[in-house]
């Protein structure tokens, strides 16, 4: 089977009071002059090639977020939330892990398929809400699309 976790760099909202990108990875350079085309395709299409695509600030390296589908029990659940709660709920169900600017990967203590409360604390530190809200968001739509691929055939035979 493939690896179906995508690896996504947190690229943020604008703020209007703040005049700033909110939740943006700091190697990102968002003061590049085609920062909100590229950002506005790779959150059309979270796509490799995409992400790749995205202006970086020399020298700097974006962590990457590894955001999994989630489990097919879980989706009554996280579709049925709004809000916070549904972006909290995602990324305890479904990013369970992290490369760090240096390559090292973290990963989550993971019970019964969910992330603990310490988990989003430290992604909330590291990003605030902006960044759990985005990453919620990915999650929410792998739901959304399921767990296959084009090639995978008739998803109702036996």
């Amino acid at each position: 089977m493939l690896d179906k976790t995508l690896k996504v760099i947190a690229v943020g909202q604008w703020d209007d009071t703040a005049k700033a990108w909110v939740g943006a990875d700091k190697a990102l350079d968002t003061a590049h002059e085609d920062y909100r085309k590229l950002r506005a395709a790779y959150m059309e299409a979270r796509t490799d090639a995409n992400r790749d695509a995205l202006p970086l600030r020399a020298g700097m390296t974006p962590i990457l977020w590894h955001v999994d589908v989630p489990r097919p029990e879980q989706w009554p659940i996280l579709a049925d939330l709004r809000g916070a709660q549904r972006a909290t709920f995602a990324v305890q169900a479904a990013v369970h892990a992290i490369t760090d600017r240096q390559g090292t990967a973290h990963r989550a203590k993971v019970k019964n398929g969910m992330a603990g409360d310490e988990w989003v604390q430290k992604l909330h530190a590291a990003g605030g809400g902006a960044l759990v809200r985005e990453l919620g968001e990915v999650v929410y739509v792998r739901g959304l699309q399921g767990d296959r691929d084009e090639g995978d055939g008739d998803p109702l035979a036996l």
